[in-house]
Formats: structure tokens, sequence, C-alpha cells
């Protein structure tokens, strides 16, 4: 809800920035171009999983700095600026939680890496822009829901997910080539799901991961 809300206020401001501030806003600094940075991305990854025939469920929540790399391409037309990031970051995460319905059940999320296509649209002032993204995530999950030490595992399965990505961000121009940036991205991921047919639980008993990120970024960047 709070992602939601931060999005709701940025498009808000994006929408109206160009009606306010027409006569004052103008391309003094270029943005168009190639570029190619690094960023340092604090990513919240939280994974709501579920046995819905059992009613057994449980959350994990696991939180990393994914390093990333990042090449783009923007184009300029007056104040308005838009283009498109490729972006790829190792996550690293490994992350087991207990199931709150059942103290021997417990679920698994590990993630390795990810990569990005984002479309991007913003206003600049000078050498300041502020700008809304959106586009696809995709990531490959290993998921399980095993029992507690002792007891036969449960059933691990891989899914890789194409997330819906949703954010917003500002950057600044230190001179005509490096840039600095910092902003915001939510991804939410399809339910990835697979069967329990261990000694405990017959068919057609289930797991289900909803999964999704949040991740503050802040980044460096070149402009060629």
């Amino acid at each position: 809800m709070f992602s939601r809300i931060c999005l709701f206020l940025a498009a808000s401001v994006l929408v109206q920035l160009p009606t306010a501030y027409a006569d004052e806003l103008s391309p003094d600094f270029d943005w168009g171009g190639f570029y190619a940075g690094v960023k340092a991305n604090a990513l919240i990854l939280e994974d709501d999983y579920i046995d819905p025939v059992a009613d057994l469920d449980g959350f994990i929540t696991d939180y990393k700095i994914a390093p990333t790399v990042v090449v783009g391409y923007l184009w300029q037309r007056n104040q308005f600026v838009y283009g498109a990031e490729f972006g790829v970051s190792w996550v690293g995460s490994d992350k087991t939680e207990q199931d709150v319905s059942d103290p021997y059940l417990y679920g698994t999320m590990k993630v390795n890496s990810s990569a990005h296509i984002l479309g991007r649209v913003g206003v600049t002032s000078d050498r300041t822009l502020l700008y809304l993204q959106g586009g696809a995530t995709l990531t490959s999950f290993d998921f399980d829901y095993p029992y507690d030490t002792g007891l036969p595992q449960g059933d691990g399965f891989s899914e890789t997910l194409i997330g819906a990505t949703l954010g917003l961000g500002v950057e600044h121009a230190l001179n005509e080539n490096w840039r600095i940036s910092a902003d915001f991205t939510h991804t939410t991921y399809p339910v990835a799901t697979s069967t329990i047919i261990n000694c405990c639980a017959s068919p057609p008993n289930s797991q289900d991961h909803q999964v999704t990120t949040s991740s503050f970024n802040l980044g460096l960047a070149y402009q060629f």
C-alpha cells in the first residue's frame, strides 16, 4: 500500500509539472544518448506461501544488497526525457522461515540473479531529472516447503517468473558525462505453484508462493 501511494503521488507531480513550470524549464543540458552504470539495490524480498488445501501458511522476508549493472538509452524532446534501460542484478538470497500454522513446516525461497527491462519517462530541469519507470523483471526462484529435521523433506521446485515492475526516481548530472541517481521500484510476480506429494501430505495438496520485491537503488552512470 505504501509503495502504491508513493507511485500515485509521484505520477501526480509529473503530470502537473510541465504545465506549472513550462516557462521555466529549458533543455540547457542534453540528457540524450547511450549510458552505462552500476547500482547498489537495497532489496526487500517477500514470499507469502501457503498450502491452500491443508490451510497452512507462512511468510518469508529477506533483505539483501544487490549489485546491479545497467545500460540504457535516453531521448530528449524539450523538457521531456524518455528511454529504456536493461539491467542484471546479483541477489544471492537464500531464506527459510517457520510456518506460522505448523511448527514442523518451513518455507524456503532462494534467488540467485534477476534481469529487468524498464521504460522511462520524465521531466528535466537542466541537470535534474524526475522520472517514472515501468516494465518487466525476470527472476529465477527455487522454492521448497520442507518438514523439520529428521522428517522427509518437502517438494522443492524451480520457477522462472516475469514480474510487473513500477517505480519512480530522480537523477542528477554532475557534469557532461557522470550522473548519480536514486530510485524506488516495486515488482509483483505471478503465483508459483507446485504439488506436494511427500509422506505427510496427500494430493491434491500444493504449495503456492506469491513473491513481491521492493528495491531502493542508488546509481552511478556514465553517458557516452
